[in-house]
């Protein structure tokens, strides 16, 4: 049996090894613009496929940070059902990388827990607004 995959978005220089990216043929979803001083910094935002148990490596790396400790995440969906959503913060969260996998369609309460979590940890509720239309 085939291991579910999920389409996740990441930022190439959260990694701290971002050459781990290549093992995923990564695709370029955004590129860092010189006028974007903060993607600049950040890098490329590329899409994944992955595993979650490549998804555990992908979080291991993603800890570099360029200002304050607040944990990146990434966020995503099954290649086999658009309707499961994926969000996974770094290994420095706290809780070494939370995941949640949710239904964007059923588990809005699972959706606003996420949101407090990453407001928990620093970041703001408007830059994890992933789902707008789950507000």
């Amino acid at each position: 049996m085939e291991m579910e995959k999920f389409k996740i978005t990441v930022y190439e220089n959260s990694l701290l090894d971002k050459s781990i990216l290549n093992n995923f043929n990564p695709i370029i979803i955004e590129k860092a613009h010189d006028d974007q001083v903060t993607q600049k910094k950040w890098g490329d935002l590329v899409e994944i496929s992955v595993s979650l148990s490549e998804l555990k490596t992908i979080q291991e790396n993603m800890i570099h940070h360029f200002e304050g400790p607040e944990p990146w995440y990434t966020y995503g969906y099954s290649t086999t059902d658009n309707d499961k959503i994926i969000c996974a913060f770094g290994a420095d969260d706290g809780n070494n990388g939370k995941v949640f996998i949710f239904s964007k369609n059923d588990d809005k309460e699972i959706y606003e827990n996420i949101l407090r979590y990453g407001e928990e940890r620093g970041i703001p509720k408007d830059v994890m607004n992933f789902l707008p239309s789950l507000k």
